[in-house]
């Protein structure tokens, strides 16, 4: 091997240390900044310098000298603070925050394998050297602050947040590190990528612990696979003294006898051995899957990382004080989410410090700690993480948000709670003013595009001028998912449990017609009935057999209000499964998440139930004839409620209906009525006028006020027979009044065959 060549080897373990050392560097100089005693800040800059000191020895070892050299004027300063040879100062961190992002910024060409000029840092370098040659003047902050404990601590945190004076860095030293910029710069205008849940092209450190588990499981499989192969072996002459002794056959027919016997004995234990040996391969391979699922598993830690600088930086930019609290950091998630989750959270922090958090004069004025704070916590929720971003500063000002989705043409909701929601739509903003952080109502879309990307959900709470919290919700993992797993037709299709809420099979003779669509009650809530294979254009529930049940998957989408129950012709159970890419020639099929491969290994679309329902609700797909589920008349017996207090009359009434062909339930008085409503699915009320409790105006009145049964057909049947009691039954929302003592058997079923049509 060349030296060249081992240069570059080592320059792939030197960019993973490098950017390990900015870490520490940023950290610790943002904790530096925060310092309230000697102690403190001196157990801080020796962690600074060590960090120093190994990044110039790792670059000289790779031979990249300015780096070096930078290193080694970084160190310096680091060694002056430490000795009371240097004061600290807002200029000086500000200046070591640049040389630090410089630093970082090298770890794109390198990685890319190009060197660095020889001439980069020369100005940064002698900026550094510039600030080593100060003299001493006054003491440290935190020295000051360890000797006055009477000063006040704002004054000590305005200190500490004061923009930086004009020769922190020299003039344009910013405009040469782009790392620098960073912070401040705006976020483009389009969506992030798509998230890759495959990670191509990131590097994985796995402990060393790890790495012998997996390769004893990897051995456990590769002996399990070599007893097959050898199994196989075994059966090969099997198989060939079967096909001699079928084609010459046996000298006598006892002997025929004898060796298929011992030929079929053979196989048998041929069999055993084989199934042992599945058990085998399954017991090793479980293990084995489940190490390697570990493996990509990092702590939400990484999606915080460089937080703490952006908000610093935000808020020396904008003159206010912030401080950020994270939580969950321990929190374990598949690491195919940190990129997503990372651009998200970073929108919502910017956000946050640029127009949620108030100046420290505005938040004394209405009564609030001088200091914003903003909170970024994660848990495990279900089989998902949530994520919550929350500042305690003006709230979301939905006028505003009005009048900018005004200007652009958007519906504003009726709901004046959904108001806050229009915030995701592209271009609507709250500020007057953009900026270079926010106010060009890009931020909230990016941040819903590359959330539900990855098949999550955000949504926003706010309180005028004391909070706002955005939750982001994302399953646990990009490239595997737990699916409930269904049929439509002959093929099988797969839908994410997260959106799954229930599992029903219900009697056809349940489901009833409101407004021409089918619904089933599931608990007090009225369903709408669709059909999946016609969501999907792939066919058409057919209910006209002899099968007297219906499937349905009851599930919610995030724009739904009320569950949906889906109708499929089979539930075949719940698998975990591995998420499988559509590839780019049918990346755009419809409705489609990607695929997965069954136990036979023929592929299961997983369908993207989000965008599905979606575009259903909005309108985009039709609601043809056949997403009603269509009963015949003849298949379905009408489930009528017959209510009277007089056991006679309502024995009289119920076997002239049952005669007619009716389901028929019966209760003793409106009370008991509305109580069997809300638990059997009924097509129409018969129901007498005078009864003791709830009669059959109040019924009447308490249907027609219910949304779940206003639709409800009516016939009240009294022997009230006056125009005023006709009356009063009418505008109580009766459909029909019908006289007892007047009334003949016809009148009364051609009025239920009327109503019901």
């Amino acid at each position: 091997m060349s030296h060249q060549e081992l240069i570059q080897r080592l320059m792939k373990t030197f960019v993973l240390e490098l950017r390990e050392h900015v870490g520490t560097l940023n950290e610790n100089l943002l904790a530096l900044e925060k310092a309230t005693t000697d102690a403190q800040a001196q157990t801080l800059i020796n962690s600074l310098f060590r960090a120093a000191h190994s990044l110039k020895g790792a670059a000289r070892s790779v031979e990249l000298i300015p780096l070096e050299a930078l290193s080694h004027h970084i160190e310096e300063l680091f060694v002056a603070l430490r000795n009371g040879q240097l004061r600290p100062s807002p200029a000086l961190t500000q200046l070591l925050f640049c040389a630090v992002d410089a630093i970082e910024q090298t770890s794109v060409p390198l990685e890319a394998g190009d060197s660095l000029p020889e001439n980069s840092f020369v100005e940064l370098c002698e900026s550094l050297a510039q600030a080593l040659s100060e003299p001493v003047t006054a003491q440290a902050p935190w020295a000051s602050q360890a000797a006055d404990a009477g000063a006040p601590q704002a004054a000590a945190e305005q200190r500490a947040l004061s923009p930086p004076a004009a020769s922190a860095a020299p003039s344009g030293i910013a405009d040469s590190i782009p790392a620098a910029k960073a912070a401040t710069a705006a976020v483009p205008d389009t969506a992030p990528p798509e998230p890759d849940a495959s990670g191509a092209g990131t590097r994985v450190q796995v402990s060393a612990a790890q790495l012998d588990r997996i390769l004893t499981r990897s051995s456990e499989f590769r002996i399990a696979c070599l007893r097959y192969e050898e199994r196989a072996k075994t059966l090969e002459p099997l198989i060939a003294g079967m096909r001699a002794h079928l084609q010459l056959g046996a000298t006598s027919s006892a002997q025929h006898l004898r060796s298929a016997d011992a030929l079929v004995q053979q196989l048998d234990e041929l069999a055993v051995d084989f199934r042992a040996d599945a058990q085998g391969m399954r017991a090793a391979s479980l293990p084995l899957d489940a190490e390697l699922q570990q493996l990509r598993l990092v702590p939400f830690r990484q999606v915080c990382e460089g937080l703490q600088r952006v908000v610093r930086d935000l808020a020396v930019q904008s003159g206010k004080q912030v401080e950020l609290l994270t939580g969950g950091e321990e929190l374990e998630i598949d690491r195919s989410l940190v990129s997503v989750l990372r651009q998200a959270v970073l929108q919502l922090v910017r956000n946050a410090v640029s127009h949620g958090l108030e100046t420290a004069d505005r938040r004394r004025e209405a009564g609030k700690p001088a200091r914003g704070r903003l909170r970024v916590q994660a848990r495990l929720e279900g089989t998902g993480v949530i994520v919550s971003v929350e500042d305690d500063g003006q709230g979301l000002d939905s006028s505003a948000i009005r009048a900018s989705a005004s200007r652009l043409g958007i519906a504003i909701p009726e709901d004046e709670r959904a108001h806050e929601t229009l915030v995701f739509m592209p271009g609507i903003s709250s500020v007057a003013a953009a900026n270079a952080v926010s106010g060009r109502g890009v931020g909230l879309d990016v941040v819903k595009t590359a959330i539900e990307r990855a098949r999550g959900t955000v949504t926003v709470q706010s309180q005028r001028h004391h909070s706002t919290c955005f939750v982001l919700s994302v399953p646990l993992s990009l490239s595997t998912l737990q699916v409930l797993l269904i049929r439509l037709g002959t093929h099988a299709y797969a839908l994410e449990i997260t959106r799954v809420e229930q599992m029903l099979k219900v009697a056809i003779a349940d489901l009833v017609s409101i407004r021409g669509q089918q619904r089933v009650l599931v608990g007090s809530a009225s369903l709408p009935v669709l059909d999946l294979k016609t969501l999907l254009g792939i066919g058409q529930q057919d209910l006209r057999t002899e099968n007297d049940s219906l499937h349905l998957v009851i599930v919610r989408s995030g724009g739904a209000d009320t569950p949906l129950a889906l109708a499929v012709d089979d539930v075949l159970g719940i698998e975990d499964i591995l998420l499988k890419p559509l590839g780019p020639r049918l990346a755009k099929v419809p409705y489609v998440h990607g695929v997965t491969l069954d136990r036979h290994g023929c592929p299961v679309p997983v369908l993207n139930l989000r965008e599905l329902i979606g575009d259903y609700l909005g309108g985009s797909i039709q609601n043809p004839a056949g997403l009603t589920i269509g009963i015949s008349a003849a298949q379905k017996k009408h489930r009528l409620l017959v209510v009277d207090d007089s056991a006679t009359t309502r024995l009289l009434e119920e076997n002239i209906l049952r005669d007619a062909g009716f389901e028929v339930l019966s209760a003793v008085d409106g009370a008991q009525a509305w109580q069997m409503l809300n638990q059997h699915s009924v097509d129409l009320v018969v129901s007498d006028v005078q009864m003791p409790g709830m009669d059959g105006i109040e019924l009447t009145t308490a249907i027609r006020a219910s949304i779940q049964h206003q639709e409800l057909a009516v016939i009240l049947l009294t022997a009230r027979d006056s125009e005023e009691d006709r009356l009063n039954g009418m505008n109580a929302g009766a459909d029909a009044y019908l006289v007892k003592s007047a009334f003949e058997l016809d009148a009364l079923i051609q009025t239920i065959q009327r109503l019901l049509m």
